[in-house]
């Protein structure tokens, strides 16, 4: 199975998101038959799932990690934690992503449902640490469909993305306890009087709905320098994805 995604940045604008380790997040744990993550042979049988109503549909948020093609099988304790090893997949791979991709991939899966809640449009983001206690956000906005990938922390894409938010670079050899989030959030925002006149209120998103899962690399016994408070939905990088095929705690072999 090969597959890649080519990411096409909007804007990246820098915005700090250094934060503590967060716990797994999810309402249910298991199998979820309709992801394949944007590839083939992409384990879909351990996935951390949180579902949520829209204005006519169901939507659903799922988040796993699974070795990259070739490499050590990626394990999980059943609840929203997974276990994958350090190092190197392929030392001679190199490619315009980048080479030095880890031994395992995050997975994201997104069901929108109608896309909104009652009438507010939704959007939607996905939050990565390329150095645990550093959370960096993706904002993917609006989506009409289903959307779902599978990503390497060694994607060039995703360290330029955390460095323009103030964060680290991804070593795959690092050790430690990585986090990795969904979640959904509807607008908010509208009228209000302000003496004879109308004046717009702004306001922060509403969070629908969140999911979450912690991918531990290496030794379970590192200990991760903790970061400063993490300030949820405050990534500002909006980028377009375009997938064509090679190629991480709320909510096994191929991946690229």
């Amino acid at each position: 199975m090969k597959k890649a995604l080519l990411i096409v940045p909007l804007a990246l604008l820098s915005v700090s998101a250094h934060a503590a380790t967060v716990d797994p997040t999810y309402q249910f744990f298991g199998a979820l038959p309709e992801a394949d993550f944007g590839g083939s042979g992409i384990p879909n049988d351990s996935v951390a799932q949180t579902p949520f109503e829209t204005a006519e549909a169901p939507g659903l948020l799922g988040l796993s990690a699974a070795q990259r093609f070739g490499s050590p099988e990626v394990t999980n304790d059943g609840a929203g934690t997974f276990f994958a090893q350090p190092g190197i997949s392929d030392p001679t791979y190199e490619s315009n992503f980048g080479s030095g991709l880890s031994l395992w991939n995050l997975n994201f899966y997104i069901d929108p449902g109608t896309g909104s809640l009652a009438g507010a449009p939704l959007t939607f983001e996905l939050y990565f640490e390329t150095v645990p206690g550093q959370i960096s956000t993706l904002q993917l906005g609006s989506l009409e469909g289903v959307e779902q990938g599978s990503q390497n922390l060694g994607f060039n894409w995703l360290n330029d993305l955390a460095s323009a938010q103030g964060n680290d670079p991804f070593d795959p050899f690092a050790e430690g306890l990585y986090s990795f989030g969904l979640a959904a959030f509807e607008e908010s925002g509208g009228v209000q009087p302000l003496g004879t006149m109308q004046q717009e209120r702004v306001a922060e998103p509403i969070r629908v709905a969140e999911t979450w899962i912690n991918v531990q690399v290496g030794d379970p016994t590192a200990v991760s320098e903790p970061g400063s408070a993490w300030m949820l939905g405050t990534g500002l990088g909006m980028l377009a994805l375009m997938a064509w095929g090679v190629g991480r705690r709320r909510p096994g072999a191929g991946t690229a």
